[in-house]
Parts: C-alpha cells; sequence; structure tokens
C-alpha cells in the first residue's frame, strides 16, 4: 500500500503536466476576442427590408440572455417593421438597462453592468445615446409623447456625463429656459422639442428645437413646419451603420456607408411634403463617444501577456523536471488568457442606421401617399400608403430606407385590404387564406363584407375563426412581448396590420405575394367546394 501511494505521488505531476498541456491546445485552438463580430445576415436583412427575417434572427439572438444588444436589435427590427405599439416590452426592458447608468466618483458610464446576479453588457456611449432615441421613437411612435420627451433628454443626459468624465464639457448654452444640456447631440434636442411639442408644451418644444438648430442650422425647418401647420413626423434612417473591428487592440467603428450631405425629399400626395438634410451621421458620432479611454488597459495586458508567455516557454523548454515544466506552461496559460482578455470586446447594435433625417410633413386627407427618396446618386426610397390626419396635433413615424432600389417599395399601391384601410382593393372580398386579398383581422363587421359581396354565406365569426386556427395561424400579437413571428403574406403563420406610414406595412401590402397554400383539410376542402368566381 506505501509503495502504491509513492508511485501515486510521483505520477501527479506528469498528471497535471498533461491536463495543463490539454487545456493549453482547447484555448489556443478556441482562441479569439472577448466578443463576437457583427452579424453580417442580420445587417443584410435590415439593408434589404426584410424585417421580418430580421426579426426571426433577432429573437434568436436575444435567447442568450438579457443583455442591451439582442433587445434592441429586436425592437430596431420591429420598429422598422411598424411594430411600435407591439415593442412596449421590449423597449421598456431597453430603458430598464439604460436607466441603470451607475455613475459614481473616479468611474465611467459603466459598460457592463451587474443588477440581481446578472450582467448587463449595454454596448459603447453612442450606441446607449441611440437606444435612448429609439425608445423615444418608439414612444411617438404611439403617441405617448411624455415619455418620448423623457427618453430623449435622457440621451443628452448620458452624453453630458460622458463628456464630464472626459474632461471635455463645453460651457453650458445660455438663453435656453429648458434645454439645460452642455453637449451637440442635435437628434436628442430635436426629439425632446417633439416631444414636448405633443403635449402641447409649445415654449418648451421652440427651447428644444431652437437648440438643436442651434448645433444643426438645417435643422431650423421643424419648428417652422410645425408652426406652419405640419402634423405628420417621419424619422427616416438609411444607410448601413459603422462595424466594429479591432484596430491594435481598440475597438474602432469603420464606415460601411460613407458620409455625405445628401439630403431626403418628401412628396405627399394630399398635402405638403419638402427638402430636408440629415439630422446625424453615425459614422463621426460613433468615433467621438467610444470607450477610447480602454486602449491603455489592453496594451498592458497585452504587454503582460507576451511576456508570461516567452518566460514560461523558456522555462518549459529548457527544464527536465517535470514540476518546472508544469510551472512554465502554467505561465504560458496564464499568459494566453492574459492576451485573450485584453481583445477587444466586438459586440455591437447590428440594426443602426449610417444616417437620420427628420421629415414634418403635412398629411391632409385619408388615403394619403408620401414618397421620402434620399436624393443624389444610387439613392434609397419608398413610397408609403395608406395615411390618413392624426387624431391630435402630431403623429410620428419611424421609417427605415431600404438600400437600392427595391422594387416593392415604389409600387404606391395596395395589393392587400389590412387593417384600418378604407379603401377598395381587388380581391377583398374573401380572405387572403381563401384565395382572395384581404388580410384584415376577422370581425363581424370584415365577416359582413364578404357576405355582401356574395361569399362566405351561412358561417359565422366561429366558423372563420376555426378556419385560421386549423391553418395555425396567430390572429393578432396581444401577449406577444414584442417577439412576432413572420405575417402570412410572407410565408409565416401570423395575421396583424403594421402601422400605416412605415416600411413594414409597404412591404408587406404592396408586394405580390404568392397564393396561399392551405394545410389543413378544413380549409382545403372549402376552396375544393367554392369555385372562385371569374372577377376574383
Amino acid at each position: 500500500m506505501r509503495g502504491a501511494r509513492k508511485q501515486l505521488r510521483a505520477e501527479r505531476p506528469a498528471r497535471r503536466l498533461r491536463a495543463c498541456v490539454g487545456l493549453l491546445v482547447l484555448l489556443l485552438n478556441g482562441g479569439g476576442c472577448s466578443g463576437g463580430g457583427p452579424d453580417y445576415a442580420l445587417r443584410d436583412q435590415m439593408a434589404r427590408g426584410e424585417f421580418g427575417y430580421a426579426r426571426g434572427r433577432a429573437v434568436a439572438q436575444r435567447g442568450s440572455g438579457r443583455e442591451l444588444l439582442p433587445l434592441l436589435n429586436l425592437g430596431m427590427a420591429n420598429l422598422a417593421d411598424g411594430l411600435a405599439p407591439e415593442s412596449e416590452a421590449v423597449f421598456g426592458e431597453v430603458y430598464e438597462i439604460l436607466r441603470m447608468r451607475d455613475v459614481n466618483a473616479g468611474a465611467r458610464l459603466a459598460s457592463r453592468v451587474m443588477y440581481e446576479g446578472v450582467t448587463y453588457f449595454k454596448g459603447e456611449p453612442f450606441e446607449q445615446a441611440l437606444a435612448y432615441c429609439a425608445v423615444a421613437v418608439q414612444k411617438a411612435s404611439i403617441g405617448d409623447f411624455d415619455n418620448c420627451r423623457a427618453a430623449a433628454i435622457s440621451s443628452l443626459e448620458l452624453l453630458d456625463e460622458y463628456d464630464a468624465f472626459r474632461g471635455l464639457s463645453p460651457a453650458p448654452p445660455s438663453g435656453f429656459a429648458y434645454a439645460v444640456q452642455r453637449n451637440g447631440f442635435a437628434l436628442g434636442y430635436a426629439l425632446a422639442g417633439i416631444g414636448a411639442f405633443g403635449m402641447g408644451r409649445g415654449e418648451e418644444a421652440e427651447d428644444y428645437l431652437r437648440r438643436a438648430a442651434e448645433i444643426n442650422p438645417d435643422l431650423g425647418v421643424i419648428s417652422g413646419a410645425l408652426r406652419q401647420g405640419a402634423n405628420t413626423i417621419f424619422i427616416v434612417d438609411a444607410g448601413l451603420g459603422p462595424v466594429k473591428d479591432d484596430v491594435g487592440g481598440a475597438a474602432v467603428f469603420l464606415a460601411r456607408t460613407p458620409g455625405d450631405d445628401r439630403r431626403i425629399e418628401a412628396r405627399v400626395s394630399h398635402g405638403t411634403g419638402g427638402r430636408y438634410a440629415q439630422a446625424l451621421d453615425v459614422n463621426p458620432f460613433s468615433r467621438r463617444y467610444s470607450w477610447d479611454e480602454l486602449r491603455t488597459a489592453r496594451g498592458v495586458k497585452r504587454a503582460v501577456g507576451e511576456g508570461l508567455v516567452i518566460g514560461g516557454a523558456v522555462v518549459a523548454s529548457t527544464s527536465d523536471d517535470d514540476e518546472a515544466k508544469l510551472a512554465g506552461l502554467a505561465m504560458i496559460l496564464a499568459g494566453a488568457l492574459t492576451q485573450l482578455s485584453s481583445s477587444a470586446d466586438l459586440r455591437q447594435v447590428d440594426t443602426f442606421a449610417q444616417r437620420t433625417y427628420i421629415v414634418p410633413v403635412s398629411v391632409e386627407g385619408p388615403g394619403t401617399s408620401v414618397e421620402l427618396e434620399v436624393l443624389g446618386g444610387r439613392g434609397s426610397g419608398v413610397t408609403l400608403v395608406g395615411l390618413s390626419p392624426p387624431r391630435g396635433a402630431l403623429q410620428v413615424r419611424y421609417v427605415r430606407l431600404p438600400l437600392g432600389e427595391a422594387r416593392w417599395a415604389r409600387e404606391g399601391r395596395l395589393l392587400y385590404h389590412p387593417d384600418a384601410i378604407d379603401e377598395h382593393v381587388p380581391g377583398d372580398d374573401l380572405p387572403y387564406i381563401l384565395g382572395g386579398r384581404d388580410v384584415r383581422t376577422p370581425s363581424h363587421d370584415v365577416l359582413a363584407d364578404y357576405q355582401r359581396a356574395g361569399n362566405l354565406a351561412g358561417l359565422t365569426l366561429a366558423d372563420l375563426m376555426e378556419m385560421y386556427r386549423a391553418e395555425g395561424i396567430r390572429v393578432g400579437t396581444d401577449g406577444a412581448g414584442g417577439r412576432i413571428g413572420r405575417h402570412v403574406l410572407e410565408g409565416g403563420t401570423w395575421l396583424f396590420t403594421p402601422q400605416a406610414g412605415t416600411v413594414g406595412h409597404t412591404r408587406l401590402f404592396t408586394r405580390p405575394a404568392p397564393p396561399y397554400r392551405p394545410r389543413s383539410a378544413l380549409v382545403r376542402d372549402w376552396i375544393a367546394t367554392h369555385p372562385r368566381r371569374a372577377d376574383e
């Protein structure tokens, strides 16, 4: 027994040596940066205006935890698809995480915070500011102008704190009763002004919009347009946002869509449009508000790691003793870990655009169409249909322009009949799932429209709803928490109507979709026993 113990003690260094070698090999094979890089598939889907697919990808991202970045990707995909009301829960979580800034004496704005034992990654300062703006736009899109104003002001406060930490705070502007922040983030001031205007606070709105125009004189047209009766504001994003890359240990944002001074033109069928300059170019904004103070720390860690690797290699290669070799390999392992931890974290919000426009127009009647086009070169554009004047003083819509010339973006004519649209669409006397072109939410009134046209005679609303259930189609988005699947018109199993005046609404209802292919015997049998009429 004593001899066995002695042999076991002798074998322990060799076992530890083999284990250390195995761990080192695994580390070196799986090495890389501390955070993943851009999601190019998601970026491409957003660029092409395929927001239903982008939303599905963002939902899968969000399964990894309650971090700001996947939440924002999901929220931005929803917002682009015209689902601002359905995104309340998502943007509520975004706002909750953003508010945990925890700026203490001698500490920087946290890019990572701990809350109830969960780590939240919050992104770069510019991403946090744009996240507040996204919350503001979502709130304005549902008529919640009070919280729109609050979120926009929060973006200004955050940048003030970051400037103060770096010792770059400018002198406070004078002559303003409300716009008291110091920084030059014109978009934040403009959104605060829009929120105040929607609340009926005219003097406050003028202050914020005047401060925005002081920073960016081209934005002076916003307050003038509102005074002259503009009742609809489009917040328009275009272009591919910058990509985060590791350059010498620093996380640097590289432009993908070059900045320029191209304006956007709004042409309104029943109302007044105009031409407007950019409110924000994200390329320089991302460079100004990034975590540059981490660069020195990463350089030190990289140098320490290299020293440990070199020293460990010398010890391990020149010693005949297993314990010494083990110590050398442990040094190499520690050095490799230190070097890996010095890599820049390349996680980012993949759904942000390169530029933002604020476009005030007047919508004077139901059924209004609005053409938005970035002028010059290979521009982006879209025709939005089915707009009506707001019930109150102001309505806001978010528009994410597809890159290039997507054919469906310019059609300008409804091919399917959604909710909240009164105009007739050929074929809307039958539901889409039964061979028609109607995609309204089933109701007694909708069923009555079908029956007045001579269809679905004898069916009750319960019968019609049973057809949707048999097809596995979810009607409406209640209780989804922002995790919404693709619409039936794009091969999905959800039936809903995005807000009119958004690209999601245009993409779904002006682009030809393939005929519906029934899944259930109930719907197949109904179609087989009810031949389509000649005018369908």
